[in-house]
């Protein structure tokens, strides 16, 4: 088996994009055979996370990082919506 049940990269403490790797947690039990990696958001949530989706940058945060891209988005066109003069009425 080899070194199948032990990480090949020290990922401990490192940070990528808002995760902090806190604890390797073994490897995916299907072929091909992949690091588990448990990591600490920025907002306090916990996941884990696979050593090659932290590595490419396919995952960034737990999905608060979507979230808040979103509600900037929304506050974005309202701003726009709202300086082109189109007030909504109250009655």
């Amino acid at each position: 088996m080899g070194s199948v049940g032990r990480p090949k990269l020290k990922l401990i403490g490192r940070r990528f994009k808002r995760l902090k790797v806190v604890e390797f947690k073994g490897v995916t039990s299907t072929y091909p055979h992949k690091s588990l990696w448990e990591c600490l958001c920025n907002c306090g949530d916990v996941i884990v996370v696979t050593g090659d989706n932290l590595m490419t940058g396919n995952t960034k945060s737990c999905g608060c990082l979507r979230k808040y891209i979103a509600k900037r988005t929304v506050r974005k066109k309202f701003q726009e919506y709202w300086n082109r003069g189109n007030h909504p009425r109250i009655v």
